[in-house]
């Protein structure tokens, strides 16, 4: 039966409790990760955007779209119980400064709820666990925070398939699986062994408004903070590492590849946080896909090839010997940024979000059916590619800014990009992202690598004795950017291998 939106509806939702709310996947990596409610509060940096912005800004996008969604059989229990999970899920885990994962349109009598994972940052809990984690010490520290349902693969996996440029296909086996020596105990100890790092600080760039959609932060330059790891040998290629959703640059995807980049291929890294995450600045509390964090990136970039250096423990490097890699939802940023500086010559995304429509709807139908207590009819339609933007704009979104448009012009140098990824991701869907883009990357010139790993039997057990409450069926089964976890030594090889052929 269909609801009729108004304020009855409007002071439902209002009423609605705020604590305890039903676990939600992490984009991180592995899922199945259970965030804790806390209550609602607002962060001293916090620019003063505040509820009063949000209402007329879903008045201005409601005076633009109108959607009549049309929900199951079940009535007012239904709806009120998908509101019930959309508001604690924003509050819980958007870190509560502004809560607009409802819109009404009472132009057309229905209901419109958007999965707050899409434009997630942190949750306060998952913060505040993770800020003292550093490369030096990740093998001891919150390792259930930052490990939570990652388990081990077993043995005898089957082949990895590695497509070349030329488009050669390779077919490789790969050895013994990832232990917690492997991703934590070996790489923190040679990062001790190494120098360690330099937590540095530089301001973002300020970036056009105009294709900033209704976020003001474009317009702002917060404070970026990134972890330095500094090669043990001078005059080395750099890396900047872009973190997924959600997370930081300290989660164990980033961290660990990070130290491997350093310890066992010999270049710089520079592992930033975005806006809104880890030691960086916040401002609105949300990811927007878009211009915002692209500055971020492109600030980073700057931080190690423009003079003088944002920290004296940073190595300068000309653009032509700087490295993208971007990790899920960092991927849209590495693609931005690949795009918009053509002296840069190589990309690796591993699991990377290329089109942010499909991944936007791909997101809002898994949490509307997690929610609900049958499917919504007509999601496809519901959460069509026109609104998907509208509502993108509201965290600063804007097409102009995504890959597919910034890739318009043919790449004349031949510039290099690894795409990498589980054959059974459930996160990001390798389909609709990273064939997608290889296809396109190809047809614009570039040098494409793929990469497909299979993902092999779990092992039904933790990394770490620390991972408390995890084993067999509560392991994480999204298989997101976990092909590390099936063959380290193998993965590290295929990132020696590309970047080697790219600062050839």
């Amino acid at each position: 039966m269909a609801i009729a939106a108004g304020a009855a509806l409007a002071l439902a939702f209002a009423a609605l409790p705020r604590t305890g709310w039903a676990g939600v996947d992490d984009a991180c990596g592995s899922g199945n990760r259970t965030c804790s409610a806390v209550e609602p509060h607002v962060p001293a940096d916090a620019e003063d955007v505040g509820l009063l912005q949000i209402h007329r800004n879903q008045e201005m996008l409601m005076q633009s779209e109108s959607i009549n969604l049309t929900l199951p059989s079940g009535g007012v229990w239904s709806a009120l119980e998908f509101i019930d999970g959309v508001n604690k899920c924003v509050l819980s885990h958007s870190l509560e400064l502004l809560r607009p994962a409802l819109w009404m349109v009472p132009q057309k009598g229905g209901v419109l709820a958007l999965s707050c994972l899409v434009y997630a940052i942190e949750a306060p809990s998952d913060r505040k666990a993770m800020l003292p984690v550093t490369p030096n010490n990740y093998d001891t520290t919150s390792v259930k925070a930052n490990f939570y349902s990652h388990c081990m693969f077993q043995p005898n996996g089957a082949p990895w398939i590695h497509t070349k440029a030329d488009g050669q296909v390779v077919k490789t086996k790969p050895g013994p699986p990832a232990s917690f020596s492997d991703l934590a105990t070996d790489p923190a100890a040679l990062n001790r062994k190494n120098g360690g790092y330099s937590l540095v600080h530089f301001p973002s760039l300020k970036g056009n408004k105009k294709t900033c959609g209704l976020s003001p932060t474009c317009g702002k330059t917060p404070k970026i903070a990134a972890y330095y790891f500094k090669s043990p040998k001078p005059k080395q290629p750099t890396i900047v590492m872009i973190h997924g959703l959600g997370t930081e640059a300290n989660c164990i995807h980033g961290i660990a590849e990070s130290s491997w980049y350093r310890n066992n291929i010999g270049y710089n890294v520079l592992a930033l946080d975005l806006r809104n995450h880890g030691h960086s600045q916040f401002t609105n509390g949300y990811r927007s896909f878009g211009q915002p964090e692209a500055l971020d990136v492109l600030a980073a970039v700057r931080c190690i090839s423009k003079g003088p250096a944002c920290h004296p423990d940073v190595q300068q490097t000309d653009l032509n010997m700087i490295g993208l890699h971007g990790l899920s939802a960092g991927g849209m940023q590495a693609y931005q940024v690949f795009a918009l500086e053509p002296k840069l010559r190589g990309l690796f995304v591993d699991a990377g979000v290329w089109d942010f429509k499909k991944e936007f709807i791909f997101q809002a139908m898994g949490t509307l059916k997690k929610l609900t207590p049958k499917p919504v009819l007509d999601l496809e339609s519901a959460f069509s590619s026109t609104l998907t933007v509208a509502v993108g704009k509201l965290w600063g979104y804007d097409e102009a800014w995504a890959p597919k448009t910034l890739f318009k012009s043919h790449d004349k140098n031949q510039r290099r990009v690894f795409l990498s990824t589980m054959t059974t991701d459930t996160f990001v869907p390798p389909g609709d992202q990273q064939e997608a883009a290889a296809v396109y990357l190809k047809s614009k010139g570039y040098l494409v690598e793929t990469l497909e790993v299979p993902p092999p039997p779990s092992a039904g057990r933790p990394f770490s004795k620390l991972q408390t409450g995890i084993s067999g069926k509560t392991c994480g089964t999204t298989h997101h950017c976990q092909e590390k976890f099936v063959d380290p030594k193998l993965f590290i090889e295929f990132m020696r291998n590309f970047w080697k052929s790219v600062f050839v």
